[in-house]
């Protein structure tokens, strides 16, 4: 093996530095992706992302995804990655329900999707998923829950969170917004106006934002009449 050459070339080998760089390369694959963030508070939780596209010819794709009716996601990094681990997502809740009779804890399903991430940095033959998730979600006890995957597997509880481009500087810009109390109104306000702070020559419709409310326990859409509303409170 030439020195300091190959090991970036398998997921399996550990650099002499103790590093995986496979797991690396895909972390720079996630901070390429368009901004995404996840933010939680007594009364909800609020997922939200960048859908605009780099061409005026291409339609914007969707970033924000429901797992199920108390659990949604966004992510960043390569889309057909997360895709992938959103519809894997999706049956394992499915098949929760149907194997309890109960709906799926949001921590729970954080630790079976972060296995199969972590599976894929020691298996030989296979590359990292290009891509990190945000998952967050109300439990039966109507607390609210907000994880982060990274393209490692590992996992972390937060209160707020992002990944994608300019991720330090969307980090700052939610430190010094975020509180403990926030409406559900208040984390939408907070969420565009963190998404205009990072990203250049944004419109309303330009954002996905999911909202799960902690009362009703169930994932919708904010409509295009509410972006605008929270558009027009910077």
């Amino acid at each position: 093996m030439s020195e300091g050459e190959d090991y970036d070339k398998s997921s399996t080998m550990y650099s002499p530095e103790g590093r995986i760089i496979q797991v690396e390369y895909a972390s720079e694959a996630v901070k390429k992706g368009a901004p995404a963030l996840g933010l939680k508070a007594a009364k909800g939780v609020i997922l939200a992302g960048v859908v605009k596209t780099h061409s005026k010819l291409l339609e914007s794709h969707e970033k924000v995804f429901k797992i199920d009716d108390h659990i949604g996601a966004t992510s960043a990094g390569y889309m057909s990655d997360s895709r992938y681990l959103i519809d894997r997502a999706r049956t394992l809740a499915q098949s929760y329900r149907v194997t309890y009779n109960e709906t799926i804890d949001v921590n729970v399903l954080a630790q079976r999707i972060g296995r199969l991430m972590q599976r894929l940095t020691q298996e030989a033959g296979t590359r990292p998923f290009g891509c990190a998730l945000i998952l967050g979600g109300v439990n039966e006890k109507g607390e609210t829950e907000i994880v982060i995957l990274d393209t490692s597997g590992a996992i972390t509880k937060t209160k707020a969170t992002a990944v994608g481009a300019n991720e330090s500087k969307v980090m700052d810009v939610l430190k010094a917004g975020y509180k403990d109390d926030m409406s559900i109104d208040e984390m939408m306000k907070l969420a565009v106006n963190t998404l205009r702070e990072v990203s250049e020559e944004l419109n309303p419709e330009d954002i996905d934002i999911g909202i799960i409310d902690a009362k009703t326990r169930t994932f919708r859409l904010a409509s295009l009449e509410e972006m605008k509303k929270a558009w027009k409170k910077k």
